[in-house]
C-alpha cells in the first residue's frame, strides 16, 4: 500500500513532535495504528501510553476527546512542551478514544 500526501505529512509532524518530546526527556516512540495511520506512543509519569495523533483539518495533535487532551499543531516546540505537562500530570483515566470528535462551532453551522 502506498501512502497518501496526508499520511506523507503526518508522519513527518509526527517525527517533529517525537524529536521535541527527545529533547525534553519523553521516550516517544512513532508507530501506526490497526487502520495504518501514523501516532506517536507517549508514556506518562506512571508508565501508561497513549497514542498521539493528528489530525490535519484541525491542525490539531490528539491524545484524547476532552478539552485538555487536543493542542495545535504549531509551533511544534510548544505542542511538546503541553503534551510533557500532560504526560507529567498523567493521562486521564478511561480508555483512549480512535477518533477525535471535536464539536462543531456555532459560526461554522452546516459545515463539516
Amino acid at each position: 500500500m502506498t501512502s497518501s500526501p496526508g499520511t506523507a505529512r503526518e508522519q513527518e509532524l509526527i517525527n517533529s513532535l517525537q524529536t521535541h518530546l527527545l529533547h525534553q526527556g519523553v521516550q516517544a516512540r512513532p508507530g501506526t495504528d490497526a487502520a495504518e495511520r501514523p501516532c506517536l506512543d507517549v508514556p506518562d509519569r506512571r508508565g501508561i501510553t497513549r497514542r498521539v495523533y493528528i489530525d490535519l483539518a484541525f491542525r490539531l495533535f490528539h491524545w484524547g476527546d476532552l478539552a485538555d487532551e487536543t493542542v495545535p499543531m504549531a509551533p511544534p516546540e510548544d505542542a511538546a512542551r503541553a503534551l510533557v505537562q500532560a504526560a507529567e500530570r498523567g493521562w486521564h483515566e478511561g480508555g483512549q478514544p480512535e477518533y477525535l470528535t471535536l464539536p462543531q462551532s456555532p459560526d461554522r453551522l452546516g459545515y463539516p
